[in-house]
């Protein structure tokens, strides 16, 4: 292992489990590539980024830069937020289009040659669009607060501030899982009111048809399983289930979401929010939509090309496809041209899936397993971030018509983003410069 310098780490992401290793390898070689730069018509590049004990780290040079790169290119060339939204829009449809042209191919008739080539096809594509992966958690660590801002000197009730940020933090396209609820609540509503009954003929058709549209969406990368009959019917009991009342506010929630636009035109027109102001919120509203996207899609294509990983898996030791997304792709490509061993591969794949640590750092991307891993975490579990300079605010509850006083703000002593502790931090009608749009208000 090369020897690492000292770095301070901030945690970009936690999403339960970590990210399979297949995944994040594009994204490693991209930035090794200096792809993102290009993406986005600048030089800048991360350095830093790991994957450790779950969560996803960039390095505090690394964090500034991106934040840096965003903040810049818009100010220097308007537009230019929106335009990477276009770009990234182009790149993950163009993942979803290749799983689509894809999904009938026998794979089984390719030989190991052929099932490279195109693989390497589906990883060139997954590279593409993951040169944007993070900019819509850095555009929220810096446009929201200024949209805020706006809202807060407009608006003095903070239960009213939050439900204006609801609208105008929207996204501005519906995600497939909205789809999805309207799909199983308009069904829910034919059985209810008895147009349907289930089991039958009809209902079956439905069923059927929900499946067409949205098994994909048990799929969160490589983790979970698509969709079944079987599936959609629990699904729909949880419906049914419901009282008038509680299946109401679930529609309620859709007509919502059906309704954003208008109710956004109608804020900024009551409040006479500013061009500047508007377009932030466009921005941020995209960027909102385009990270569902990314991800159904990203499902989406592992649903149909069950095929591709289904030959590759069964070529490559009869590992699961959680075991194969284990692998980085060129392990992947090397064991199915024989470079390299697959006897012992399922071994392989439940030591990673243990723990790992996957690292890039001075140019150089590692994959520490095993024994290295557990030095690297015993070495950097052992560090403590000291907080230094906590001041209370007092008189000051982080939500209204809560106890004031007990709120505290503390800065790490190695640098970095501060947290706010105290009272009420867990509210509904936080104050909106504590947590929304920031995420750095913790009881």
């Amino acid at each position: 292992m090369a020897k690492t310098r000292k770095i301070f780490w901030k945690e970009i992401s936690r999403r339960g489990s970590a990210q399979p290793i297949l995944v994040l390898d594009a994204l490693l070689l991209l930035y090794q590539a200096g792809e993102m730069g290009k993406a986005h018509g600048v030089k800048w590049n991360p350095t830093e980024y790991r994957q450790f004990d779950r969560p996803r780290w960039f390095s505090q040079k690394s964090w500034d830069g991106y934040i840096s790169m965003l903040k810049r290119g818009e100010e220097r060339h308007h537009g230019f937020l929106l335009r990477n939204a276009r770009e990234f829009d182009k790149r993950i449809t163009l993942h979803r289009k290749f799983a689509s042209q894809y999904k009938n191919i026998d794979f089984n008739k390719l030989d190991n040659q052929a099932l490279v080539k195109l693989f390497l096809a589906w990883f060139k594509i997954t590279r593409g669009f993951w040169c944007f992966a993070y900019d819509y958690i850095f555009i929220n660590k810096f446009l929201p607060e200024q949209v805020i801002s706006i809202i807060e000197a407009k608006v003095p009730d903070h239960l009213r501030q939050n439900e204006i940020l609801g609208v105008l933090f929207t996204a501005d396209q519906y995600s497939e899982m909205w789809h999805e609820k309207r799909s199983l609540y308009n069904l829910a509503g034919k059985v209810k009111s008895r147009r349907l009954k289930v089991k039958s003929l009809l209902f079956n058709r439905y069923i059927k048809l929900h499946l067409k549209y949205f098994a994909h969406l048990g799929f969160y990368y490589f983790r979970g399983e698509a969709f079944t009959a079987q599936t959609v019917e629990q699904r729909l009991r949880e419906y049914l289930n419901l009282t008038r009342s509680q299946l109401a506010l679930v529609g309620q929630d859709l007509v919502k979401q059906e309704k954003n636009d208008y109710l956004t035109n109608r804020v900024i027109k009551q409040l006479k929010l500013d061009r500047a102001t508007v377009e932030k919120i466009r921005i941020i509203k995209r960027w909102g939509a385009l990270s569902n996207y990314v991800d159904e899609t990203y499902g989406y294509a592992v649903h149909q090309l069950q095929g591709m990983w289904r030959t590759i898996r069964e070529r490559i030791g009869g590992l699961t496809l959680r075991d194969m997304a284990s692998f980085r792709a060129q392990e992947i490509v090397d064991m199915l041209l024989g470079k390299r061993s697959i006897k012992k591969s399922k071994e392989e794949a439940k030591q990673r899936l243990q723990e790992h640590v996957f690292l890039f750092e001075g140019g150089k991307i590692s994959l520490l397993v095993g024994q290295e891993a557990r030095a690297y975490r015993h070495r950097e579990k052992s560090k403590k971030i000291s907080y230094v300079k906590v001041n209370k605010l007092n008189g000051q509850p982080a939500s209204p018509r809560h106890r004031p006083g007990g709120l505290y703000y503390a800065r790490p002593k190695e640098g970095g983003t501060g947290q706010y502790h105290g009272h009420g931090c867990n509210q509904p009608n936080l104050r909106p410069s504590y947590g929304a749009g920031r995420g750095n208000c913790y009881r």
